[in-house]
């Protein structure tokens, strides 16, 4: 029987297929530091919130430089989480990009608020200011911009719009955190900390992803921090003091082994592969087209 040339390689050198999300290879890189902290949380016996979930917290602050970052059970509790805090009423129309996950829109009907679906551009793939604008009624509450690909939604003109008809702004930054969103006088600021509250989930095929499932809401709003950790926590503001229904618990696992460090480690690798999947998109188009300034800022 004929080998073939893969098969007379030895295991070692052998090609691995390219996956989309290879987890795998990621646990193995750092293997060590992933088994201490699990272990460490199965010394300390604390599996829901905790100081690991506290002390990521701070961290994941730091990283965004935000002021709050409530972590929680997913990313789609963290949208729901976000548009409870804001007391969005049922009838309340919330406007949202036509191409996103169902999750974006899921909690929206969730709360029985009125999804409005806008186009999106078509060089990033986020929703389009000029179809908010369009679409805003009286009835319209907040915009729910996604940054998706590690594409930046517009921001600059989003909030511009969010002012001028006194609207709330939920960022989906699920599939772009750690990214830095340039406004024309060339301030950075990181995606998900622009609007009145952001959301991200780390979900293990993520940029910044878990073993197992987890969210987090971030702001920068004293009031509204409370009312999240509220909803977060059965509604405890107190010991005494029951207020809000619980939307999502934290679990200690996850947490304790999802690293900041790595997110920007692995979203720099991550960059070969958006410039070798541009230049196929590109070939299909005909035309080729480069991924730069803004629109090149995580993936």
């Amino acid at each position: 029987m004929i080998k073939s040339e893969s098969e007379m390689l030895k295991p070692e050198t052998r090609m691995r297929p390219i996956q989309m999300v290879d987890t795998q290879t990621q646990y193995q890189k750092i293997k060590r530091e992933v088994d201490a902290s699990i272990q460490q949380v199965l010394d300390s016996s604390a599996y829901i919130g905790g100081k690991i979930v506290q002390e990521f917290a701070l961290n994941l602050a730091k990283y965004l430089d935000v002021r709050y970052v409530v972590p929680c059970a997913n990313g789609t509790d963290a949208l729901q989480i976000a548009m409870m805090a804001l007391d969005l009423q049922p009838g309340d129309e919330v406007i949202t990009p036509s191409y996103t996950y169902i999750a974006t829109t899921e909690v929206v009907a969730l709360l029985r608020l009125t999804p409005v679906f806008v186009e999106v551009d078509q060089k990033t793939f986020c929703i389009d200011p000029a179809a908010i604008r369009k679409a805003i009624t009286p009835n319209t509450k907040a915009i729910v911009p996604v940054h998706l690909y590690g594409h930046a939604a517009n921001m600059e003109e989003i909030m511009n719009i969010a002012r001028e008809f006194n609207l709330h702004v939920i960022e989906d930054n699920a599939q772009t955190i750690g990214a830095d969103y340039i406004f024309k006088n060339g301030v950075k600021q990181k995606t998900g900390t622009i609007g009145t509250i952001g959301t991200t989930s780390f979900y293990p095929s993520k940029n910044l992803g878990a073993f197992g499932d987890g969210g987090a809401i971030y702001t920068n709003d004293d009031e509204l921090v409370v009312k999240m950790k509220m909803i977060v926590n059965h509604g405890v503001a107190a010991p005494q003091l029951q207020l809000r229904v619980d939307e999502g618990r934290r679990n200690h696992v996850n947490f304790g082994i999802i690293s900041e460090p790595q997110e920007d480690a692995w979203r720099e690798q991550d960059f070969c592969f958006a410039d070798l999947r541009g230049k196929h998109v590109a070939r299909v188009k005909g035309s080729r087209a480069k991924l730069t300034g803004r629109d090149r800022l995580a993936v």
